[in-house]
């Protein structure tokens, strides 16, 4: 299977990794009107919609695993095709020069639109009332430096390097483990419990590990989706063993995610990112419960979404592939778009689902038109995405 994957584009692949790219800009736009998250989330509205937070909840338990272990697939994929210099070479041009240019200037955009927030919003929640307070240096903000938006770029980087740096170590023992897991579905009764130490220390719900210092949870999280994806290369037939049983992993997800959702802490999001070591692992029954079904959804709802794609999506697509060229550009440039849309509708009396559908809606347009006038044919485009040439749009009416 392996070696029929290097030869031709999986389309299915690269289509939900673009869905799953795309979803953080409705992710994002949701964060201002759910009530768990407004007291972080440096641009809320006075409205709130239980609905919003159910939606966001649910796309996060899977969204960003599920890139990474597409991410996985696909650089192991490189490393077939081009060796380990030339998937480094890719890496260092996709990842690391994007994350040097846009870091600073998602970071330089943000500030500035918080400083006219401050100025703009009449009733300052708690996290905005710290920003306008570090601007009259009245209370200096002393948080480390983080990576903001760009965090999966930096993971990912350090992910493809250690992966790089395992694959040298080609033991027995490691077929024979990755036959086990691929070669039934019984393996999935017990796997996701991997995931619980990380979960547990990250708290409910899941945030970004944005530090520059590496968050090791990450590493047990998110790494291991990616290790995941990157064993996958080999057995992508396990999609059949998963496709014959997606009834039962659907009716399992319908089934946990009421039950996790209830057990979602009460507290504020600012109170459980403020725990320390001991408090974060102090033993808690209930936590326990709801990371663990948070563990078992991230996967199930993973794997259905590998099958859903595969299904549904694996076929050449023009307006489909310019789509997931596109959502690199997007994802890098919507954060402050979406804090540009939500401030200015925080004093605009509008039904809370209006506002998000402005501020995704708006934040969509803007992105993708600017990829198609200013990066898609550029140099820019190029260090995203890899050459492109207008006579292979024809989807996109060009010739």
């Amino acid at each position: 299977m392996q070696e029929s994957a290097v030869k031709t584009r999986i389309h299915y692949l690269d289509h939900i990794r673009a869905l799953a790219m795309l979803l953080g800009v409705f992710f994002h736009a949701a964060f201002s009107y759910a009530e768990y998250t407004q007291s972080v989330w440096l641009t809320t509205d006075i409205e709130k919609s239980f609905a919003l937070e159910v939606f966001i909840w649910f796309g996060h338990l899977f969204r960003m695993a599920l890139f990474f272990l597409i991410a996985g697939f696909f650089a192991n994929l490189m490393v077939q095709k081009r060796g380990v210099f030339g998937f480094l070479k890719n890496r260092a041009l996709r990842l690391g020069l994007p994350f040097f240019i846009f870091m600073p200037l998602n970071a330089i955009a943000i500030i500035a639109l918080l400083v006219y927030a401050t100025g703009y919003i009449q009733d300052l929640n708690g996290a905005q009332q710290i920003v306008a307070d570090s601007i009259r240096n009245e209370t200096p903000n002393t948080d480390a430096p983080r990576t903001g938006v760009m965090w999966f770029v930096y993971n990912l980087m350090f992910f493809s390097i250690i992966a790089v740096i395992l694959q040298k170590f080609n033991f027995a023992f490691i077929a024979r483990l990755r036959g086990w897991v691929f070669g039934s579905l019984t393996p999935l009764l017990l796997l996701p419990l991997i995931l619980v130490p990380a979960l547990y220390y990250a708290g409910l719900p899941l945030a970004s590990p944005e530090l520059f210092t590496p968050e090791m949870w990450s590493y047990g999280y998110y790494g291991l989706f990616f290790l995941f994806g990157w064993h996958f290369f080999y057995h992508t037939e396990y999609l059949e063993l998963v496709s014959r049983h997606l009834n039962k992993l659907v009716a399992s997800v319908l089934l946990a995610y009421p039950v996790f959702f209830y057990l979602m802490p009460q507290a504020t999001m600012d109170t459980a990112l403020s725990l320390s070591f001991d408090d974060k692992m102090a033993f808690d029954a209930g936590k326990l419960l709801a990371v663990g079904l948070e563990a078992y959804l991230s996967v199930f709802l993973t794997l259905i979404a590998l099958v859903l794609g595969r299904r549904f999506f694996d076929a050449q697509n023009q307006i489909a592939r310019y789509i997931s060229d596109a959502s690199y550009w997007v994802y890098l440039v919507h954060l402050p778009l979406v804090f540009y849309f939500q401030i200015i509708l925080t004093e605009v009396d509008l039904p809370v689902w209006i506002k998000f559908f402005i501020t995704s809606g708006a934040t969509l347009v803007i992105a993708f038109v600017t990829y198609h006038l200013v990066v898609r044919y550029t140099p820019l485009g190029t260090m995203l995405n890899g050459k492109k040439y207008r006579h292979a749009d024809p989807a996109m009416g060009e010739k």
